[in-house]
């Protein structure tokens, strides 16, 4: 009787072993810190790209989330430099939403509808100067502003007319 080979298929490899072959072997790669002004030039150019910070933080040649995060929190020059690169990358995300209006399709057009609607959100939320809704307070002759002024000492409410940039008591 002769032995049959039997032979097992070969399974298709899945991603965390092609992840895992990938991986360089060794230490990590170590992340620039907040204070290096080439990653932070870099990190700049990314957001203004259209990246999230997460995406970019994850870059290779970004710092860390967390340590843009802890710098934005702790030095006001830093915070003003990421507001700038974040208020350009709106104007990048609102001129998209040209292109995508131009392309949307009969069949498509709610989801290119919702996608332009979130950047427009997304846009007045970072660059609220811009892109943000305009309110303004204001009275007429006929329907003056009054406004509620409460006394220190006597804890009341009393109705304040507003004429002229001074406060006058209402009658």
């Amino acid at each position: 009787m002769a032995q049959r080979k039997t032979t097992k298929p070969i399974k298709d490899r899945t991603k965390q072993q092609a992840a895992r072959e990938r991986r360089p072997i060794g230490r990590p790669p170590v992340k620039p810190s907040p204070d290096d002004p080439q990653a932070v030039d870099r990190l700049c150019q990314l957001l203004i790209g259209g990246m999230s910070m997460t995406e970019a933080c994850a870059q290779d040649d970004c710092p860390a989330r967390t340590a843009v995060y802890a710098k934005m929190a702790a030095d006001e020059g830093f915070r003003a430099t990421i507001a700038r690169a974040r208020e350009a990358q709106q104007h990048a995300m609102i001129d998209e939403t040209i292109e995508m209006a131009d392309a949307a399709t009969p069949e498509n057009w709610q989801v290119v509808k919702l996608r332009i609607w979130a950047r427009q959100w997304r846009a007045a939320k970072l660059a609220p100067r811009v892109y943000g809704e305009k309110v303004e307070v204001g009275g007429s002759a006929e329907n003056p502003l009054t406004l509620l002024i409460q006394e220190v000492q006597g804890r009341a409410l009393k109705p304040v007319q507003i004429v002229d940039g001074e406060a006058e008591e209402a009658r």
